[in-house]
């Protein structure tokens, strides 16, 4: 057996290679930078308590650590809020950790995100979103909503 994979990786040597350094830059890519900050992931009765917000949006991202999609918009969200300071509170919730949270409020397929103001949904959105969608979004929403802003 250790024979016949040697042979192998003689013969299949160079796409062997190939593979692991494509696998390689792969994770490269797909890492969050250095630098950045996710947003806090809370539990179930954290979130409970984050929704009393009075004041501003609370934007809730369901997601999870090994979807790709998930870990860009956790990025973008760190930025949002850097960017804009105080425009929306940001929670993420890790439908791993939280399964019955989740599926509560009907998470198919993530990331998917919800727009809560004063404790109710206002709108969701299914997919990733850069920082620019986020801001946009955000205030599209509260404004046709009930003609606020979040500036």
């Amino acid at each position: 057996m250790i024979r016949s994979i040697i042979q192998l990786v003689f013969r299949y040597g160079n796409w062997i290679i190939g593979i692991v350094v494509v696998m390689a830059l792969l994770q490269l890519v797909v890492r969050e930078p250095s630098g950045t900050i996710a947003p806090p992931k809370l539990t179930e009765a954290e979130f409970t308590s984050a929704l009393a917000e009075k004041f501003a949006p609370v934007l809730v991202k369901f997601g999870a650590t090994w979807c790709p999609p998930c870990r860009a918009t956790d990025n973008a969200l760190a930025e949002f809020e850097k960017s804009f300071p105080g425009k929306a509170k940001v929670i993420i919730v890790d439908i791993d950790k939280n399964p019955e949270l989740a599926r509560k409020f009907s998470v198919g397929s993530i990331p998917h995100s919800f727009l809560f103001f004063r404790g109710t949904v206002i709108d969701d959105h299914v997919g990733g979103m850069d920082t620019q969608e986020i801001d946009s979004w955000i205030d599209t929403k509260l404004i046709k909503w009930n003609g606020l802003s979040a500036k």
